[in-house]
């Protein structure tokens, strides 16, 4: 359980961004480092592929030009930008947020580029397919930017995948099935990220209301209730706590 009211409700996906968005959301609500922060420190930390893109497009998994094509189309000058109007918005010391839609694309063409091209950073199994959580939790065990250390630090990121048959993997938290996921979602501090229908939405129990609700950051200002054996209809799950 968590305060429903203390949650991010301004930050909005960026383009296609949502993995990164309700990563970056969840983290905020444990640490209090800005959102805006985790976007920054992703390309800072990837600023090879970014500002001189050679080598990126060299590696020998990279088969698919289209999206290579669409990658470069972005790079050239968008991901400067991005860097100005961050610099900007962090000099102001504005509590409005960035507005950052603009800028989504390239982050969204990293990764693509990096999980459907077999380019795994970190020398994670070079030259697979990774999905988009397993991607996420790789950046948050390794990162070497100061907001995902910071992250790293402080809260736990759990994969929470159920297999062919609804069970969920091996894990420190003794959870096994939908239900029993449920029961500790509402007993204790955590959030998750669940995907659906090509999306990743946050939930969470709320303390005050006693109910779950779920969070899209396509829409972040207005979360919904949601009830009944609500678990079943989501695939992966990522699990975010306080170590």
């Amino acid at each position: 359980m968590i305060i429903k009211q203390d949650l991010d409700k301004i930050h909005s996906t960026y383009s296609d961004t949502c993995l990164m968005s309700n990563y970056a959301v969840c983290c905020n609500y444990f640490t209090g480092i800005d959102i805006n922060d985790y976007f920054a420190d992703y390309i800072s930390e990837f600023d090879d592929d970014f500002s001189d893109p050679t080598n990126f497009f060299n590696n020998p998994y990279l088969q698919r030009i289209l999206t290579l094509k669409g990658f470069s189309s972005h790079y050239n000058s968008s991901f400067q930008n991005f860097l100005i109007d961050y610099n900007q918005y962090k000099s102001s010391n504005s509590t409005i947020g960035l507005i950052m839609n603009n800028y989504g694309s390239i982050f969204t063409a990293h990764y693509h580029v990096s999980t459907y091209n077999g380019y795994i950073p970190y020398n994670a199994d070079p030259g697979m397919d990774i999905g988009g959580f397993p991607f996420v939790k790789l950046l948050h065990d390794n990162v070497s930017q100061q907001s995902f250390i910071q992250s790293r630090k402080l809260v736990e990121v759990i994969n929470l995948t159920k297999n062919e048959h609804g069970i969920f993997p091996k894990n420190n938290l003794g959870i096994v099935d939908t239900k029993g996921l449920m029961y500790y979602i509402k007993k204790n501090p955590v959030i998750i990220n669940a995907f659906k229908s090509q999306h990743s939405y946050t939930i969470y129990y709320d303390l005050q209301s006693h109910s779950f609700w779920v969070h899209d950051t396509n829409s972040p200002m207005i979360d919904i209730p949601i009830s009944g054996n609500w678990l079943s209809n989501y695939g992966d799950i990522l699990l975010y706590k306080l170590k």
